[in-house]
């Protein structure tokens, strides 16, 4: 049974080796949208080294970056708070 398996395999690859190539009919909706992958596909491998970027800073940096987070936070707290504070009683 095993050496049955075996040669099905080998014949469907080696059909799929003498089959005829697919051929490109893709029209302009097609390139746009393949255009716009390998767009998304920069970002994202942009997006990677930015990461190990900042991963590689935060390791040989432990407590600037602790600093820095600490300092954002209590920025965008600040900004949020000035926001939202409606009912101090000041009119």
């Amino acid at each position: 049974a095993s050496r049955q398996r075996r040669s099905r395999a080998a014949a469907r690859t080696q059909a799929r080796a003498n089959a005829e190539p697919a051929r490109d009919t893709a029209g302009p909706a097609d390139a746009e949208l393949k255009r716009h992958r390998l767009e998304r596909a920069g970002a994202l491998v942009e997006a990677h080294r930015q990461a190990k970027a900042a991963d590689r800073y935060v390791r040989r940096n432990p407590w600037t970056s602790v600093l820095l987070a600490a300092a954002a936070g209590l920025a965008a707290a600040a900004v949020t708070r000035r926001g939202t504070d409606t009912g101090t009683g000041k009119r």
